[in-house]
């Protein structure tokens, strides 16, 4: 083996160690990503961000329920009231 070949040979194990630590600070990152988004396991008050999602749009789901019912009874209340002024006006006409 010529000096050349081991002058190529380290550099590529020097490479080899580079790529060796970007990959370890990638799984880091990679766990963070998914602690943050699954949350941690070991504390059951931290969710994760996708738990809070799953929350909020039950919720939201819920409030829009709300709204359709409420407008809904809005909508009849006015009918019923617009019918009693309709009857009452009738009834004043037909005096």
């Amino acid at each position: 083996m010529t000096a050349q070949e081991k002058n190529r040979l380290e550099a590529m194990a020097e490479e080899m160690d580079d790529i060796k630590g970007n990959i370890t600070e990638l799984k880091e990152m990679i766990k963070d990503v998914h602690t943050l988004l699954a949350g941690n396991a070991s504390f059951p008050d931290q969710r994760g961000l996708v738990e809070d999602y799953n929350q909020t749009k039950n919720k939201v789901e819920s409030l829009e329920t709300d709204v359709k019912k409420y407008k809904s009874y809005f909508y009849a209340l006015v009918t019923l009231v617009g019918l009693g002024i309709f009857n009452f006006i009738k009834d004043l006409l037909s005096r």
